[in-house]
C-alpha cells in the first residue's frame, strides 16, 4: 500500500457499503496524506440491491479518463523507478563461493519525476524492497 500511495496519481478506495468506514480504509488514508496525498475517490462495493444505470457508469469512467492530476512538487522535483522486474547479473561462480556477496542486479521500470543524471548515487525503487548503495549505469 506504501508503494502505491507514492506513485499513484488516482486511488480509488473501496467502501463496503454493508460495513462501512473500516480501519484499514483510515490507515490508506494516513499514508497516502503522509507521501503527498494523491487524488482519490471512493467507491460504495456491495450494493446490489440498488439498480445502477448505464449513464452512472459511463459518467464515472469518462470522470476518471478526463481528470488532471496537478503534479506534486516532490515528485517532479526527485527521480524515482516504478520497478517492473529486475534481474540477477552477478557472476553464478561469485554467488556459489558466497551466498551472501553483494549482488548487482539489472532493474527494468519505469522512470517518473525529473531525469536521472549520470552522477547520481541514488534513486526511489517503488515495487521492490531493497536499497541501493550506487548507481552503474544509467
Amino acid at each position: 500500500m506504501i508503494d502505491c500511495a507514492k506513485i499513484a496519481d488516482l486511488a480509488l478506495l473501496l467502501i463496503d457499503a454493508s460495513h462501512g468506514f473500516e480501519m484499514e480504509t483510515f490507515e490508506f488514508l494516513n499514508l497516502m496524506q503522509n507521501h503527498g496525498l494523491p487524488k482519490f475517490m471512493g467507491v460504495l462495493t456491495h450494493l446490489d440491491k440498488f439498480k445502477c444505470t448505464k449513464t452512472d457508469i459511463c459518467n464515472l469512467t469518462k470522470f476518471i479518463s478526463v481528470k488532471k492530476f496537478p503534479s506534486l512538487h516532490w515528485r517532479t522535483c526527485r527521480p524515482y523507478v516504478v520497478v517492473d522486474r529486475f534481474e540477477d547479473v552477478t557472476p553464478p561462480e561469485r554467488v556459489h563461493m558466497n551466498n551472501k556477496c553483494d549482488r548487482s542486479i539489472t532493474i527494468y521500470g519505469y522512470l517518473r519525476g525529473c531525469n536521472l543524471k549520470k552522477g547520481t548515487k541514488s534513486c526511489n525503487l517503488h515495487g521492490m524492497l531493497v536499497s541501493m548503495t550506487a548507481l552503474k549505469v544509467i
